[in-house]
């Protein structure tokens, strides 16, 4: 059994990936992103342990999901390349929508996974 497969067969859920690409200003002013949806199997969890430790601003919150997956995500990056112009994905899990704040990619045995650890979204 292949990664991808253990990641398939463990998938508790189907999420809503939201991919926003930023838009030139007009005349000035931001314009909001593009969007695309996306439909995605992953294992949604709690994020635990070392992952709340790993946070870049040493928050730790209820709110903290990691995503194992076989899709690629997106963290965004302002720089040239594949994520150039990209905002990080928004992931639903459950009511509420996730930031893509942290993310791994493993490539073995031909295939690609995905680590991504998610904060809630507070408007």
């Amino acid at each position: 059994m292949s990664y991808a497969d253990s990641i398939t067969s463990l998938a508790n859920a189907t999420l809503t990936v939201i991919r926003r690409q930023e838009v030139a200003p007009i005349n000035g002013r931001a314009q909001a992103p593009t969007t695309t949806t996306l439909y995605i199997r992953a294992s949604a969890q709690p994020t635990t342990g070392i992952d709340l430790q790993r946070a870049s601003d040493g928050r730790t919150t209820g709110d903290l999901w990691t995503v194992y997956t076989t899709t690629r995500l997106y963290i965004g990056s302002t720089e040239a390349g594949t994520e150039g112009g990209y905002l990080p994905d928004l992931i639903t899990i459950g009511d509420k929508q996730h930031e893509v704040e942290h993310l791994e990619h493993w490539a073995a045995f031909g295939a690609q996974h995905y680590k991504a650890i998610c904060r809630a979204v507070v408007s």
